[in-house]
């Protein structure tokens, strides 16, 4: 039985001899919240990645550059100075 599966009063699966909740119940809690933050930071990363190109795309359609032209490279330069 893994540790994330184990009842906190059941004796621990390390081989202590110590319940569970009294072992490694908090080290395992906390590995598993740690995991989910750094999986809302990656999702966040990406919603303003994706955001931000977005905006470097809105910004070459109104100037009329297109992606890969120097024009295009330009603005993205402005956008991403003005963004910071």
């Amino acid at each position: 039985m893994s540790a994330a599966n184990q009842e906190r009063n059941a004796r621990c699966a390390c081989g202590s001899g110590k319940k569970f909740k009294k072992c490694c119940y908090l080290v395992t809690h906390e590995v598993e919240r740690r995991q989910r933050e750094g999986e809302r930071d990656r999702i966040r990363r990406q919603r303003e990645a994706a955001q931000t190109h977005a905006s470097h795309g809105e910004a070459l359609r109104r100037e009329g550059g297109y992606i890969g032209t120097p024009r295009a490279i330009e603005l993205a330069m402005m956008v991403a100075a003005v963004s910071r």
